[in-house]
């Protein structure tokens, strides 16, 4: 009887018993999406951006010689002439001022710095430009610079440019006899400054 007995309880507490309802089922894993990569930081050291796009090439204008850099084909986004009848160089920076607007325009070697006072020129399309006598000894630092020139205007982004020889070229027709420099070959594409 005692067998009976338990053997009741069992099945009546059976009936008793809470059977959990089923496990709902997960929620979907939601994996968001990466956030877009931060723009590039430009170093602090300008020694250590890279080159801006472009490439240097000397063209003969009516009033002297032009080395200019700036990608193929298209507009220069530095100018650098030879102003034979005043021996004096004249810088351009693609871009413009403020109406009216006067300027620094900063030229770095490696080395050295030097600021030009500068003002929006007249060309089209628009340009920043400055000058110098072809004496400056800044003039030198740039064109035996390590590698690489600074061209910078407030308001504008820096541009930083190899230092090939078409510069240098420039430089020396301003201060030499006025003749016109010949075309230079075709330069590299790279530069192995560091």
């Amino acid at each position: 009887m005692r067998n009976a007995l338990l053997l009741a309880a069992s099945i009546g507490l059976s009936g008793c018993a809470v059977v959990p309802p089923p496990a709902a089922a997960p929620a979907p894993i939601v994996i968001p999406a990466p956030p877009p990569p931060a723009p590039a930081l430009l170093a602090s050291d300008w020694r250590e951006r890279p080159f801006a796009l472009g490439r240097w090439s000397l063209v003969q204008k009516d009033a002297g010689s032009v080395a200019q850099f700036g990608p193929p084909g298209g507009p220069a986004d530095f100018l650098v002439r030879c102003q034979t009848t005043s021996k004096s160089l004249h810088f351009s920076r693609a871009g413009s001022l403020p109406e009216g607007g006067v300027a620094l325009m900063t030229l770095a070697s490696t080395d050295t710095r030097r600021a030009y006072a500068a003002t929006n020129s007249s060309e089209v399309p628009p340009q920043i430009r400055s000058e110098t006598p072809a004496s400056d000894p800044q003039l030198d630092s740039l064109a035996f610079s390590r590698g690489r020139i600074l061209v910078s205007v407030a308001g504008a982004d820096d541009l930083v440019i190899p230092s090939w020889p078409e510069f240098a070229r420039i430089v020396e027709e301003c201060r030499g006899s006025g003749k016109p420099v010949s075309p230079a070959f075709p330069q590299p594409s790279q530069s192995d400054a560091k």
